[in-house]
């Protein structure tokens, strides 16, 4: 079973929650462990409540009697608020009491039952100093935590702003690249058409040019026609009135 969800708080190290975490079931859970929730955290990781906790325990459980009745099973447990929180469940001990009966790395316990589990209570009664200085402690760092929400960061997040930043630098890189791209792109279709132009409006000259040059010279054939027929007729005409002139002097 996968030890208590402490959301924002998950990941981050032991020492750094686990006494703000006691002061906050001791103080808040209530006799049901209906109170004193972790902060949430914005990757979706779960912030369970020892109520919470308790509903996966008794799943367990509930799977555990149906397929393996009448047979023995380990237990074992990533941390020490899972087994005490059976602990109670077994004898029906408040759960804003658990952490009293928190087991300790390593350690077992045999013959867990409704009687030894109320015995051991009762003998941890009143509460040490040791575990009084520790909810005190706790109290501290809860109250420090709460009014520096930036304080404690738990790894996975750093993890994960870390690789957010990595992708949104990456993305604004590709952008970058792609807009000079386009941009090169675009540079270059305007020069290819700035040269297209200027092919077109040189041809265009030199069409017209060659337009104007053809007619000066059908216009200069022309004339030169012209003064061919001008000459030709003027010849002509000087013929004819030498022919009149002779005939009249014959007469």
């Amino acid at each position: 079973m996968d030890p208590r969800a402490i959301g924002g708080w998950d990941f981050a190290a032991l020492t750094a929650t686990e006494e703000a975490v006691w002061a906050l079931d001791v103080d808040e859970a209530g006799i049901y462990g209906k109170g004193g929730k972790p902060p949430p955290n914005e990757d979706g990781t779960p912030a369970e409540t020892l109520s919470d906790a308790v509903v996966r325990l008794t799943n367990l459980m509930s799977v555990l009697e149906t397929l393996y009745s009448g047979d023995t099973v380990l237990l074992v447990f990533p941390d020490g608020t899972g087994p005490a929180l059976l602990s109670c469940l077994i004898a029906g001990i408040p759960l804003d009491k658990v952490h009293e009966l928190q087991y300790q790395p390593g350690e077992i316990r045999f013959d867990v039952n409704y009687d030894s589990i109320n015995v051991l209570a009762s003998s941890l009664q009143p509460p040490s100093q040791t575990y009084l200085d520790k909810l005190q402690r706790g109290r501290d760092e809860l109250k420090q935590l709460r009014e520096n929400p930036d304080l404690l960061r738990n790894v996975k997040e750093l993890e994960y702003e870390r690789e957010l930043e990595q992708e949104n630098r990456e993305r604004e890189a590709k952008k970058e690249e792609e807009a000079q791209a386009i941009q090169l792109e675009r540079r270059k279709e305007n020069e290819t058409a700035e040269r297209e132009k200027k092919e077109r409006e040189a041809k265009r000259t030199e069409e017209m040019r060659a337009v104007t040059a053809r007619e000066v010279e059908q216009r200069r054939k022309r004339e030169e026609r012209r003064r061919v027929v001008q000459l030709k007729k003027k010849e002509e005409d000087t013929n004819q009135n030498s022919i009149d002139g002779s005939d009249g002097s014959t007469s």
